[in-house]
């Protein structure tokens, strides 16, 4: 695991943050699950050393506000994946899980 600053004066860190989660911990042995932490920036960013740059597709996003234990959370998004998404009509689309941090 490696920790970074941004560099200063590049004025990045005010944007919303990210983590993305890109592997199921329940398919996939955590200490081979990855996990990155990103902030949105303008669309002139230029990526530099060890700090990359990462483009989502525009999607929709079902969005679960959650205030509790990761027991909670596991709950809210088992309810989010067996109950709410079979009877909405949309599929999930070939992205990382993320939430805001």
């Amino acid at each position: 695991m490696a920790i970074f600053k941004t560099p200063p004066g590049r004025g990045l860190a005010d944007g919303q943050w990210l983590g993305y989660q890109w592997d199921d911990p329940e398919i996939v042995a955590l200490d081979k699950c990855r996990y990155d932490v990103g902030v949105e920036v303008p669309g002139t960013t230029r990526a530099d050393g060890e700090v990359s740059i990462n483009a989502f597709s525009l999607c929709l996003v079902a969005e679960v506000e959650i205030a509790g234990s990761i027991e909670l959370e596991l709950r809210a998004l088992d309810w989010l994946y067996l109950t709410w998404l079979p009877s909405s009509g949309y599929a999930p689309a070939h992205q990382p899980g993320f939430r805001g941090l």
